[in-house]
């Protein structure tokens, strides 16, 4: 039931309690009968059990022996990166929320004491699986959507099943269908039913509902008018579907329609027309066939007429043939055209387009044909599509070697260049290397070319250094005939194409001539997605390189806070006893300022492990009430005589805790310096806080934030820097000016309300 049950919610609940988990899971499936919980008692086991079965949802503690469960979550993102994961926890701190939200937790909940925690969270469970799930479905389905789009000549849509036919998808060529892009359409700015001609919507619209009032299909034509003003005719098929929306394609026949027409003013000419033309007789027989049909096929006349057109086509495309004639019987149209293939005399197989019509008479007197041979679009579509297909395998490269070889591949098996290789360019930067050369190079060449920077004028090297020097191609169709070159080579056509900085992609074949127009697109397309792939690879590598840098400094700086929290305290604390057993033994002044000394050091550490942890950005900013807040820190700091004015009412969005400690800091170094009044108010993008003391002479206030310096003389101040940590982190800035009374007004500014 577990495994066939699409509405079952399968749970694994990770935690190292055992009666913690034996109350999980009776609480949790008497919650809901959906939910079917199993159990893990850590992070290994929970890691193999979902390797063993795939499962909906992952709930786990945080504190557990080996692994937490930030570092459970780590592992289960690798592995199953879009997996519902909760952090159902006693531990909860601020630290632990920050950690769980950059690595990727779906939800966050605390323990908690009572009952109904269970039930909140069954439903957070439920609610982040079907978050998931609905997400998953929908993209399954704009996926095959997309796919569709890329593969037919028109637009496929999503839409809402009112009158004015609101788009929610639209793929494909929207805009040279329309004009208009297709989010317009997406957006809501324009709806399909206002692009129909205002002749045509009422017919449209009714048979659209007719249609789906059936709970059936629909295929109809309409006009529309375009952007600039055209009138286009497009053709319409679309369903219902299980949610009540609307799915379809839509393409242009305007143009197809337009052949149509003309084709009845080929039907005087088809006796001298240069292209293959047949007729068949009401069973189908070859009537006449004119001399390009008889070149085409390789069969004399003699062999043709009379003969079922069978003799020459298959049946397949006979059936195709014979549901178009009836088409055309029925009176939908008057002309249309089916794709066949032509069997030739010596067996080869031609594939063509046959336009049809039906000849003139009193009934059916069978039907006239026009053959075109479409052998190089099919191959051409063929290669394009097999281009297409290596362009995509290139967004999934891992190295600039398996990037450089997928390319080179595609080049000798699709576009057929036996002699290709990606070159590129080495760390000195003075020669274009192999990095990737088809296997049949070898036996042209003793060993793949490099290019040097330096090389002679008239050699391969230096035709290459002048492609990838101006970043356009070179192309050369016969080289025995190039008087650029004066070197021999094995190959007789190349086409050099530069790969941004990259290097060169070298297309080749020992053969002149071997490459036409539509080989020349296609190496543009693969070479456009080899320097894509390249850039992406090489982006990627430095990222992970940062990762790795921004990770090393992250444990560095967990260690130094260690060794400051613990290896520094330590000894204070130590000192501190001794100077209490000290006084309880004898009484001297000098005691006082040991104390003193110790309070300094004690402020000192705890500045420094503020400066410390201060800079991470802050990711989950709230309203904040700005006045609240500073009156709030006026009391926890040493402000003597001092009074505070707050003016102004601002709301900001903020970290409580680091704009507490931010106040406090700013308001507690104009208490420290002398003002007698401090005042907190608005600024159009922050705030400031004033004070009436000596202020900061000017040659000061550019080092005023750094770590260290103290403008009262008393020792290293570190105060400001946090400050100016903490905004670093909001996104703020922070600079000191004069107050309207002479002091210090330290100005905080680009805060978001």
């Amino acid at each position: 039931m577990r495994d066939t049950d699409p509405d079952r919610v399968r749970v694994l609940h990770v935690d190292d309690d055992p009666e913690f988990r034996r109350l999980a899971v009776a609480s949790l499936e008497r919650e809901d009968d959906r939910l079917s919980v199993t159990t893990a008692p850590d992070a290994a086991a929970a890691l193999e059990r979902l390797d063993a079965d795939p499962l909906d949802c992952v709930v786990s503690d945080y504190e557990m022996p080996g692994r937490d469960g930030i570092e459970l979550l780590e592992a289960v993102r690798e592995r199953f990166p879009r997996l519902p994961f909760l952090l159902f926890t006693g531990a909860g701190s601020e630290r632990v929320a920050s950690e769980a939200i950059s690595a990727g937790v779906t939800d966050y909940l605390r323990k908690g004491t009572g009952a109904d925690r269970f039930a909140l969270l069954a439903n957070r469970v439920l609610n982040a699986v079907e978050a998931e799930r609905s997400r998953a479905a929908l993209e399954e389905r704009n996926r095959r959507l997309e796919l569709l789009a890329g593969t037919v000549p028109g637009v496929v849509y999503r839409c809402r099943a009112d009158p004015e036919r609101s788009v929610e998808f639209l793929a494909g060529e929207c805009e040279r269908l329309t004009g208009y892009p297709a989010r317009a359409f997406e957006s809501g700015e324009r709806s399909w039913g206002q692009l129909i001609h205002p002749e045509d919507r009422a017919a449209t619209r009714e048979t659209v509902a007719e249609a789906l009032g059936d709970g059936g299909g629909f295929e109809t034509t309409y006009r529309v008018r375009t952007a600039d003003g055209d009138t286009r005719l497009l053709w319409e098929r679309g369903t219902a579907t299980r949610d009540g929306a609307v799915e379809g394609f839509v393409t242009d026949v305007t143009d197809r329609k337009r052949r149509e027409a003309e084709l009845e003013r080929y039907e005087r000419i088809l006796e001298a027309s240069g292209d293959p033309v047949y007729t068949l007789d009401s069973e189908g027989r070859l009537a006449f066939v004119n001399d390009a049909l008889v070149e085409m096929t390789g069969h004399e006349p003699a062999e043709l007429l009379g003969e079922h057109v069978s003799a020459i086509m298959d049946e397949a495309d006979i059936e195709r043939a014979e549901a178009l004639i009836q088409s055309l019987l029925a009176g939908d149209r008057d002309r249309g055209t089916v794709e066949a293939t032509i069997h030739t005399a010596d067996g080869e197989q031609v594939p063509c387009e046959a336009h049809v019509s039906l000849r003139p008479g009193e009934g059916f007197q069978g039907t006239v044909g026009v053959v075109r041979d479409i052998s190089e679009r099919v191959e051409r579509e063929r290669k394009l599509e097999r281009i297409r297909d290596r362009t995509q395998a290139l967004m999934y490269t891992e190295s600039r070697e398996g990037t450089a070889q997928v390319a080179t591949d595609a080049a000798n098996e699709v576009i057929g260049a036996p002699l290709s290789g990606v070159h590129l360019l080495n760390e000195a930067g003075d020669a274009l290397v192999p990095t990737a050369v088809a296997d049949t190079v070898g036996a042209a060449f003793d060993e793949p070319p490099v290019y040097p920077r330096d090389a002679r004028p008239g050699s391969r090297a230096a035709l290459v250094w002048e492609a990838f020097g101006t970043g356009e191609p070179l192309r050369v169709s016969h080289t025995d005939g190039f008087d650029r070159l004066a070197e021999d080579t094995p190959a007789g056509s190349v086409v050099v194409y530069p790969v941004g900085e990259h290097g060169v992609f070298i297309i080749s074949a020992a053969e002149p001539d071997s490459f036409d127009d539509t080989d020349e697109a296609l190496v543009e397309i693969l070479a456009t997605g080899l320097e894509t792939a390249i850039d992406r690879v090489e982006r990627e590598a430095e990222l992970r390189a940062q990762r790795d840098a921004l990770r090393r400094e992250r444990d560095r700086l967990e260690q130094f806070t260690g060794v400051v929290s613990h290896d520094l305290r330590n000894p204070l604390n130590v000192a501190g006893a001794r100077l209490a057993l000290a006084r309880e033994e004898c009484d001297s002044d000098h005691l006082d300022g040991v104390e003193q000394a110790h309070r300094r050091m004690d402020e000192l550490i705890e500045d420094v492990l503020a400066l410390a942890r201060e800079g991470d950005t802050v990711t989950d900013p709230e309203p904040v009430e700005l006045s609240r807040q500073a009156r709030n820190c006026w009391a926890h700091v040493e402000t003597e005589a001092a009074s505070l004015v707050v003016d102004g009412d601002r709301r900001l969005r903020a970290d409580p805790g680091r704009l507490k400690r931010l106040l406090e800091n700013l308001l507690g170094n104009a208490a420290q310096h002398g003002g007698s009044r401090v005042t907190v108010g608005d600024l159009p993008d922050g705030f400031y806080v004033a004070d009436d003391g000596p202020g900061v002479p000017p040659e000061q206030r550019d080092s005023v934030f750094e770590a260290g310096h103290s403008a009262a003389g008393g020792g290293p101040g570190m105060g400001l820097a946090i400050v100016e940590q903490i905004a670093d982190a909001h996104g703020w800035s922070v600079a000191v000016a004069e107050s309207d009374d002479g002091g210090a007004r330290f100005e905080i500014t680009g805060v978001e309300r």
